[in-house]
């Protein structure tokens, strides 16, 4: 073999072994980038998952609140319908508080959440609700106490406190919305993110298999030119 022949056939091994190494780090990159793609999605979808979880349980927790505010409103009426006995007030009396007891645990559960959530326009939307049940208790209590041990007069304590769940029940209501908007608002704001994580990883991806090609056809077309 001539020295011109073996050093093509040198340059050539070369030509070969930089196209073969490319090819590998091409592979190598390219295989890298999507489990980066899988992992960075699949993480991103579990960390998405838990917090409309989150979201969700605030949902119940406002719904459950104005659930048992409404039966702690119904044992009320029970006193009244049924208080002339004492046995059967002393029954109600105890349904009430229970209700009334497990609506403050969820507004308290409610505050607790959107605190960790950092809903900071919800919080005092719940706190100042939690006031206002707490304050409807006390006067529940005061108009069942003017009432006195030896008589009972259902239409005076119905009068002392008539209609003053109605505004609480609205607000209830109304936080219940907010949290559901709060939550309609982060899925389009997710599916907005997801998408933008997609495209980015997927340029990313197509523009690393382009630099690839690119370089190894410039190696290839270099290598022909030299032993056309």
């Amino acid at each position: 073999m001539t020295k011109t022949a073996h050093a093509q056939a040198t340059r050539l091994r070369r030509s070969l072994l930089q196209v073969s190494s490319l090819l590998l780090l091409s592979i190598l990159a390219t295989g890298l980038l999507g489990q980066f793609s899988a992992w960075s999605l699949n993480n991103a979808d579990a960390n998405n998952n838990h917090l409309l979880g989150e979201y969700i349980d605030m949902v119940d927790a406002a719904r459950g609140a104005q659930a048992t505010f409404k039966t702690q409103v119904q044992e009320w009426k029970n006193i009244l319908i049924r208080g002339a006995d004492q046995a059967e007030r002393d029954k109600y009396l105890a349904a009430f508080v229970k209700s009334e007891v497990e609506t403050d645990a969820k507004l308290s559960a409610l505050s607790l959440a959107a605190t960790r959530l950092g809903l900071k326009d919800r919080i005092p939307e719940i706190e100042s609700a939690q006031s206002d049940h707490r304050t409807l208790g006390t006067k529940y209590r005061d108009a069942l106490a003017k009432d006195g041990t030896t008589t009972f007069s259902a239409a005076a304590m119905d009068a002392a406190v008539r209609g003053i769940d109605r505004g609480l029940d609205t607000r209830l209501s109304s936080i219940t919305v907010s949290i559901i908007g709060d939550e309609s608002t982060l899925v389009e704001t997710f599916a907005r993110l997801g998408n933008e994580r997609y495209l980015t990883l997927s340029r990313t991806l197509w523009i690393l298999m382009g630099i690839s090609l690119v370089l190894i056809a410039n190696i290839v077309i270099r290598m022909l030119r030299e032993h056309s």
